[in-house]
């Protein structure tokens, strides 16, 4: 990996230039740009469905995927910690002030303690990579969690992205769930290319009630981007 994230952060951070942006493909074709300004948004400037969940945490707190630290520095919480694979992301958050981060994955990860509360934004249970694979990570991650902590995650809906046919029906992939899908980043030659799940919130309780959690759903937004609660 050539962590497009962290360089692009870097980059943003020490530079004079703000116009910077991350180009992005996803195996539906579409393509988009980040602005990379996006990552280092205030509380005020964050979307509703952030807000909310960060008005949602309690007690000692622990943010999967915490990129430069933005949801960190808004907590402004001596208890929350971060992590990231992005080496140079988590370089620009100490930088920025939030100094409890570390370098990992959610699968290597080793917590010395019990979090009341796990947030993982910015749809981030696409850290899941797939619906295959998200059991693994909400039993894995519930695992940390003290008696009555809780998950604080997002995700979305994308079936309206899918055409209609004429018999009123949605075309779906016939070969896997409509919302696993594969994304490439790029930044100035640097590329990455990672799996990323979309699931909606009917997928993601009928999972929790399989492994024996609680799911509920906290907020929605716009395009069936909600915010859910996890618990045991």
């Amino acid at each position: 990996m050539s962590d497009v994230f962290g360089l692009a952060a870097l980059e943003y951070y020490r530079s004079s230039n703000k116009n910077l942006s991350i180009s992005t493909c996803s195996s539906l074709g579409d393509e988009d740009e980040i602005p990379v300004s996006y990552l280092f948004r205030n509380l005020s400037e964050m979307p509703e469905l952030e807000q909310r969940a960060l008005a949602e945490t309690k007690g000692r707190i622990l943010e999967v995927g915490c990129g430069v630290g933005s949801h960190l520095l808004a907590l402004n919480e001596s208890e929350a910690s971060g992590i990231d694979t992005s080496g140079g992301s988590l370089e620009v958050a100490r930088l920025r002030g939030a100094l409890s981060v570390q370098e990992s994955s959610w699968q290597s990860y080793e917590p010395v303690v019990k979090f009341d509360t796990i947030l993982v934004l910015m749809n981030g249970l696409g850290l899941a990579e797939s619906l295959e694979k998200l059991p693994h990570f909400l039993t894995r991650l519930s695992t940390w969690l003290t008696d009555t902590g809780s998950i604080i995650a997002d995700s979305s809906d994308i079936s309206y992205l899918f055409e209609e046919e004429e018999d009123g029906g949605v075309w779906m992939p016939a070969t896997a769930y409509y919302g696993d899908l594969t994304y490439e980043i790029t930044f100035k030659g640097a590329s990455d290319r990672f799996d990323w799940l979309f699931v909606s919130f009917e997928q993601l309780r009928v999972c929790c009630t399989t492994l024996g959690l609680r799911c509920e759903k906290i907020f929605e937004g716009e395009n069936q981007h909600y915010l859910a609660r996890i618990s045991r």
